[in-house]
């Protein structure tokens, strides 16, 4: 299950528009503590949520179909960007920088 910036991101890609916020913390629970976002999750998950509650006058039709996306990705069916791990990166350089100096 990709993190919200990674679905954000994703939206701007793939789909080729801004991404609604509110729709991805609304699936997702937002700041909620993490054993009730796991319940929260599987609730908000399904095609009778989203069809209910995200909807106009509220959302638009492009929030709707942002939702399913976002669905689609935590399921596995829509491509996810990678993300780009810094902290391994990092690593790979100092591990670099000290296989240069021991060689020296």
């Amino acid at each position: 299950m990709p993190k919200e910036k990674i679905h954000l991101k994703s939206v701007t890609e793939l789909l080729g528009w801004k991404p609604n916020i509110f729709v991805h913390r609304l699936l997702d629970g937002g700041n909620l503590p993490k054993r009730i976002r796991l319940i929260y999750h599987r609730t908000t998950h399904s095609p009778e949520f989203i069809d209910r509650n995200i909807k106009p006058p509220d959302f638009s039709d492009r929030d709707n179909l942002e939702a399913y996306f976002h669905i689609f990705q935590d399921i596995g069916i829509a491509p996810v960007p990678q993300a780009r791990k810094a902290k391994t990166i990092k690593n790979k350089n100092k591990e670099i920088k000290k296989s240069l100096l021991e060689s020296e």
